[in-house]
């Protein structure tokens, strides 16, 4: 192991862990955070020689595809459970009375329902359940996922919108043109719940 490369990393690792980590926890719950935060740097290390002079960008940009991996994969797992609690269900009516799911018994809809709400717990964005509690982030709520994101990297983790946009894998014109539409869709959904929210963020005009 070169030293050089042991110290870039290391280096790499104590600046940037802590942004990297709260990334994750805007987008996860703290296990599952923790989890991708640990590999997306050990991506880094894998592919050091790529990570970039600005290493941030980078790095939220692999933290998004591990945690999008684990969402799909967390569903597709849930699916596999509902799939067989359902067989199970059809089993159980054809014939098999003796015991049952002691929360769902034999009916098959109401296993097929359990599934579904395994599904969306999987993937379901913690920012959702937060936005419960206020009307400003309902608000924020209500918007797309795609919008949510431009929101989150420009006014959460302060990028700027050249680093933003590497982070969500677009041109910079094309993540201009989202942020002041999904700002501009925010805004809309505050006024319909009288809602009040500082809209002025950290980014800079579009033309800069």
């Amino acid at each position: 192991m070169s030293p050089t490369r042991q110290a870039r990393f290391e280096a790499l690792f104590d600046e940037h862990y802590e942004a990297v980590h709260r990334y994750a926890l805007r987008r996860a719950e703290p296990p599952l955070a923790e989890e991708v935060v640990n590999e997306a740097f050990l991506v880094a290390w894998r592919r050091l020689d790529e990570v970039p002079e600005e290493p941030l960008p980078w790095l939220y940009g692999t933290a998004k595809h591990v945690l999008a991996n684990r969402r799909r994969d967390a569903a597709r797992h849930a699916r596999r459970i509902g799939a067989a609690a359902a067989e199970s269900g059809v089993t159980a009516a054809r014939g098999d009375r003796g015991g049952g799911d002691a929360e769902h018994g034999d009916d098959p809809a109401a296993r097929r329902r359990h599934a579904a709400r395994a599904v969306a717990d999987a993937t379901r964005d913690p920012a959702d359940r937060l936005a419960e509690r206020d009307a400003a982030l309902r608000a924020f709520t209500g918007l797309s996922e795609p919008d949510r994101e431009a929101l989150r990297l420009v006014a959460w983790e302060r990028l700027s919108l050249a680093d933003a946009a590497r982070v969500a894998g677009v041109s910079r014109p094309a993540f201009a043109m989202r942020v002041h539409r999904a700002r501009r869709r925010l805004a809309a959904r505050l006024r319909e719940q009288d809602a009040a929210l500082d809209l002025d963020l950290p980014w800079e005009p579009a033309d800069a």
